[in-house]
């Protein structure tokens, strides 16, 4: 359990780089049951219904921080060495993303369809392996996923971008601080309570301490647990300097590297969750799919990325309809 609960906490730095790693393509079967396709087809509405879009526009990404009020400031110390300047002006098209990360019950249905294998199916992950919770998968997991949906949706979609994340979470790029419904770092309220994780684990037998997904309220335009649940995989290759020479239309991230970009937070203890993790400016980097450490020491893609979920975007500048 402690092994477990140790790699969640895991976050990695870009390191060497490597080519764009290719996406698999996942066939539906030629052939599916009546219950696999009422299943199917149920996946299918419930992500489109999910989609939110998002007007585009202009914004200043990157650490924001320095033009908060002094009063804000003073309420935890951030660290602006790190790599998010500077500061800099991206333009993004419309585009819908889903207001929810992928479940673990939403990627079954996905492996059953498809005859992929399951998602963090290790034996010893299976207590842990709740079927509302945010499915943990490696980097081309999440990509294989999202675009098989937009395959059989007939729509664009893909992993997001991490301009397109933090636009989102930002309420399309304004000053904020966290991803919540008012902005704001209120346990209990739009956090859970160490009380109430500690309940969750209970109940559920499980090392896991992350609260259902949706008890919360939505960020203003509608999104759920972008700042808890888990890390999302973005569609980006990690650069700690890329910021600095980012393309101000539609960025996509560098055109190669060895890792891949990481938003959102998980809930581990109060101080680091509140001061250093859940900022929506956040940035983290991992490997696709398992960390060569982590190989090593006898660890499977299950376990290192067990903390790593997504959700899906439609790049298409127009509403769904």
């Amino acid at each position: 359990m402690n092994k477990l609960l140790g790699l969640l906490l895991v976050s990695t730095a870009l390191t060497a780089c490597a080519k764009e790693a290719p996406a698999t393509q996942s066939a539906t079967k030629p052939t599916l049951d009546a219950e696999t396709q009422q299943q199917l087809q149920q996946l299918l509405d419930q992500t489109r219904k999910n989609m939110i879009f998002v007007q585009g526009g202009s914004y200043m990404m990157g650490n924001f921080t320095k033009q908060l009020s002094p009063e804000v400031l003073k309420t935890f110390s951030f660290d602006t060495s790190g790599d998010i300047d500077p500061l800099h002006k991206v333009t993004l098209d419309s585009f819908s993303m889903s207001a929810h990360k992928a479940t673990f019950a939403e990627l079954d249905i996905y492996s059953k369809v498809t005859g992929k294998p399951r998602v963090s199916n290790s034996e010893d992950l299976a207590d842990d392996r709740l079927p509302q919770s945010a499915a943990g998968m490696t980097w081309q997991q999440a990509q294989d996923y999202c675009q098989w949906l937009g395959t059989q949706l007939k729509l664009p979609m893909g992993l997001p971008t991490e301009a397109q994340w933090e636009y989102v979470a930002r309420n399309r790029g304004q000053n904020v601080l966290y991803a919540t419904d008012n902005g704001k770092f209120d346990e209990a309220t739009n956090i859970p309570t160490f009380e109430r994780r500690s309940i969750f684990s209970s109940k559920y037998r499980t090392p896991r301490t992350l609260s259902n997904p949706g008890q919360f309220k939505p960020t203003p335009l509608g999104f759920y647990d972008l700042i808890s649940e888990n890390y999302e995989w973005m569609q980006d290759w990690y650069d700690r300097n890329y910021y600095a020479h980012s393309p101000e239309h539609n960025p996509q991230g560098p055109a190669s590297g060895s890792k891949k970009v990481l938003r959102s937070a998980h809930v581990e203890d109060e101080f680091y969750f509140k001061y250093t993790s859940s900022f929506s400016i956040n940035r983290y980097a991992k490997d696709p799919v398992i960390d060569p450490e982590s190989k090593s020491d006898g660890m499977t893609p299950d376990y290192t990325n067990f903390n790593n979920s997504a959700r899906c975007v439609v790049n298409s500048a127009q509403p769904l309809k």
